[in-house]
């Protein structure tokens, strides 16, 4: 499933129908959920090897990675793929989205794998939650790769009244009704609305429960901060901001990308990715 840039740049998120029509490349070599607060989050597991945890961007689900899981099981990780609470094929449940939740549904998935650490690819919502996992006193992460991630909800603020328009109907009318169809077709719930209303509220909280805000200067694993040059969502400047906060971190800007920009150049991108989970 891949992203379409012209209107990335319109929205901040896209993706081409005819990548939508196409569904998922390989078949999962196991499938299940979690039940965590409510939730059954899904989760699915490729490949042999070393774990490496994947966590998509907002309103998507796991099938946004089907070009990197491909490319790193064929690098010899098994790939673990996590919808997030409310999106893809796991249901809302009883307590408000937020990333500590989402943080907390990670490493249910990572205990029902009986994971103990490993890597982890964040891209947008789910580097945020990344961020989080690895600022813990005793991470599970062990080297955390984010592209496309705020570090704050102010990182965000130019963006607040547009993700408040979001709702079934804006999105579901034009060039991004993929979301809405995505959601659909796979999530048990059936109440969108519901879903983005709540996810609004996430990507504007700089509570506990939020964005890690000042917490990522407690991070002191490795990390990789990836940025496209265009993203709509973070500046280059506040992704600087976030790398010179962190004991052992890295930038990597994403030239002639915007917020997927994994996706949009990965010629640049999987060199680096493979050098830094090999170093």
């Amino acid at each position: 499933m891949e992203f379409n840039r012209r209107n990335l740049l319109a929205l901040g998120v896209a993706t081409t129908a005819g990548a939508l029509m196409a569904g998922r490349t390989a078949l999962a070599q196991k499938t299940a959920t979690v039940s965590r607060a409510g939730s059954d989050i899904y989760y699915e597991t490729h490949g042999e090897g070393p774990p490496i945890l994947l966590l998509h961007g907002g309103l998507g689900h796991s099938g946004w990675f089907d070009g990197l899981r491909d490319h790193l099981v064929a690098s010899g990780y098994q790939v673990v793929l996590v919808d997030t609470r409310g999106m893809g094929r796991s249901s809302l449940g009883d307590i408000p989205l937020s990333y500590a939740a989402q943080e907390d549904d990670a490493h249910a998935v990572l205990d029902a794998l009986a994971i103990e650490t490993c890597p982890v690819i964040g891209f947008s919502d789910g580097g945020i939650t990344g961020y989080r996992m690895a600022a813990r006193p005793s991470p599970r992460v062990s080297k955390l790769v984010t592209i496309g991630a705020r570090w704050s909800a102010e990182n965000g603020r130019g963006m607040w009244g547009t993700f408040d328009t979001w709702n079934r109907e804006s999105l579901g009318s034009g060039d991004f009704r993929f979301i809405v169809e995505d959601y659909d077709r796979l999530n048990p719930d059936g109440d969108f609305d519901r879903m983005v209303t709540q996810a609004a509220a996430m990507w504007k909280d700089s509570s506990a429960d939020g964005h890690p805000e000042g917490r990522i200067g407690e991070i002191a694993i490795p990390v990789l901060v990836t940025v496209g040059d265009n993203d709509p969502f973070i500046s280059v400047a506040d992704a600087d901001e976030a790398r010179r906060q962190m004991v052992s971190a890295h930038l990597l800007v994403v030239p002639g990308a915007t917020h997927p920009a994994y996706q949009e150049r990965p010629d640049v991108f999987r060199p680096a990715l493979d050098a830094f989970l090999t170093d």
